[in-house]
């Protein structure tokens, strides 16, 4: 892969993170993560169904994996993931926690599928 991809790469996970910082804001004052995390669930599911999609449908493979390492790579987190099952599991939230987890798993793995499959 020469420079440019990277550079390409580069600028698309910058565009993904500033993305999800921006709808992180947006879902986070509706219902604020202590209560339920409900911004990296949707940023997630979004990302899956957008990964899924330019995995399956875009022609051009230089531009896919700029899009989906690039741009889908800096949207998704499973940092943030992490961090708030952590922060749940703290304050003994464990059926939120637990839906969280099947939540977040199976709706990722369905918009990656839906995104696979829309035409």
């Amino acid at each position: 892969m020469d420079l440019l991809a990277w550079l390409f790469i580069a600028l698309g996970g910058g565009v993904g993170a500033c993305l999800r910082f921006w709808l992180s804001q947006i879902f986070s004052k509706a219902i604020p993560p202590e209560r339920f995390p409900i911004a990296t669930l949707i940023i997630n599911t979004i990302g899956s169904f957008g990964f899924g999609y330019s995995f399956s449908h875009m022609q051009n493979p230089s531009f896919a994996i700029i899009v989906t390492t690039g741009i889908m790579g800096g949207f998704t987190t499973f940092s943030t993931f992490a961090v708030e099952n952590i922060t749940l599991l703290e304050q003994k939230a464990y059926l939120r926690m637990i839906s969280y987890i099947l939540l977040s798993v199976g709706l990722g793995i369905s918009a990656f599928l839906i995104g696979v499959r829309v035409h």
